[in-house]
């Protein structure tokens, strides 16, 4: 019976969260009629900052939601006024385009620059990745997998300077 209430508990807060993010979406383009992509990566950064908040600094539960809050907004304001805002009067195809640029860069570049920081405090970390190139710049050893196999495994930078690694995924 426990398990059957943790699983209701657990589908609840599932079930808000995704609330809380079609709430996000749907005003942001009802309002600014641009539909923020971004969305997800910003809810993200703001369970790392809790995250953070909790387990490095020590705050309780909700004090580190109110400073999460508090810096996501932040982040939202300086979004909507450098990359929304010049495009309210373009055509509606810019501002998607916009925001999926934006979603590129914050989830890519904060993703690595999280697992990056919490490597180096020692923390193993399996990274499944096919940025081959920033994933192989953040690890200590990679493996190359082809249809289910092991075809390479190596140190990170040997991996990063083979010559048939380079050709075949990383440009050349």
């Amino acid at each position: 019976m426990t398990l059957f209430i943790q699983q209701v508990v657990n589908g609840l807060i599932l079930g808000g969260s995704y609330t809380l993010i079609a709430l996000g979406l749907t005003m942001i383009y009802g309002i600014l009629y641009i539909a923020n992509f971004a969305h997800g990566p910003i809810y993200m950064f703001g369970a790392f900052v809790s995250y953070f908040q909790l387990t490095r600094y020590g705050f309780g539960f909700f004090p580190s939601m109110l400073i999460s809050m508090v810096v996501i907004a932040a982040l939202g304001v300086l979004i909507e006024r450098l990359a929304f805002r010049p495009l309210r009067t373009a055509p509606h195809a810019n501002g998607f385009i916009a925001a999926l640029g934006l979603f590129f860069i914050l989830m890519v570049e904060e993703i690595f620059k999280t697992i990056t920081r919490i490597n180096q405090e020692g923390t193993t970390i399996l990274l499944v990745e096919q940025n081959v190139r920033m994933a192989l710049q953040v690890s200590n050893e990679g493996f190359v997998l082809e249809t289910g196999r092991i075809v390479f495994a190596d140190e990170s930078q040997a991996l990063l300077n083979n010559p048939k690694i380079k050709e075949a995924y990383l440009g050349g």
